[in-house]
């Protein structure tokens, strides 16, 4: 499965994790990816990012304009996206096609 993805200016995805290998490559804008807790990493266009199955992730646009465009392939048998709100987190506006559960 391949989904292309927006994060809007000023904006975070939710923070969320597979239970299959997602390759995310950056189309255009900039920005940071945080992985289960190690050093985000720099997102810029032509750079790709291997996320392996269970690892918490969230795409950070820190840009007051531009959009930060990527593509993520799933390779694997695909089960729910699983996402996780934590405790005293603000939740801004999400630029990906991810829902949180109903509780």
């Amino acid at each position: 499965m391949v989904e292309k993805l927006t994060v809007p200016p000023g904006s975070d995805a939710h923070r969320h994790k597979h239970d299959i290998d997602e390759m995310m490559e950056v189309v255009s804008g900039s920005g940071r990816l945080s992985i289960d807790g190690k050093p985000d990493v720099v997102l810029k266009p032509g750079v790709v990012v291997e996320i392996a199955p269970g690892k918490l992730h969230q795409q950070h646009n820190d840009s007051d304009a531009e959009p930060l465009i990527y593509t993520a392939t799933f390779i694997g048998k695909a089960g729910a996206h699983m996402l996780t709100r934590y405790t005293g987190e603000r939740d801004r506006t999400a630029g990906c096609p991810h829902s949180l559960p109903k509780t």
